[in-house]
């Protein structure tokens, strides 16, 4: 029969070896001796449940439009879901001239737009409890541009 002692032990040990797969896993991006600041993307505080507006404020602001988070509330969040829909943070930029330029859900093209100089606002997909590739899924990815 196994002791109280042993029992820790091996409860111990199992527990160890559970947590050190979480500590194998590498860096999801590759080294590179490359960095970019967007330092011209505008940065706005948020207030609570004000993620949207405030993500879409930044972007809007480094492609030119001078818009507040409080200014793109009434068009992106919606109370009854106490945040924004995808549909509604397509949609809104058109309002000042700026189309939504989808991106596939993968590292290189976000960081191709980022080499850019362009900013990426990503829409994380909290509700799926398994990841991608080891990377959080996302529902949607997309970059404003001027129109024309």
């Amino acid at each position: 029969m196994i002791g109280l002692r042993q029992a820790a032990g091996f409860a111990l040990a199992a527990c160890l070896l559970t947590l050190s797969g979480c500590v194998t896993r590498g860096p999801l991006i590759p080294a590179s001796p490359k960095t970019v600041e967007l330092a011209d993307t505008p940065f706005f505080p948020q207030r609570e449940h004000q993620c949207g507006p405030a993500a879409l404020a930044s972007v809007l602001g480094a492609s030119g439009v001078g818009i507040t988070p409080d200014a793109l509330e009434p068009r992106v969040y919606l109370p009854g879901k106490h945040g924004s829909l995808q549909v509604e943070m397509q949609a809104a930029p058109r309002r000042y001239a700026r189309l939504t330029y989808s991106l596939d859900p993968d590292l290189k093209p976000i960081l191709d737009e980022l080499d850019a100089g362009r900013p990426v606002l990503v829409l994380h997909n909290y509700g799926v409890p398994f990841f991608r590739g080891g990377i959080m899924p996302w529902s949607w990815v997309m970059t404003p541009r001027p129109i024309g």
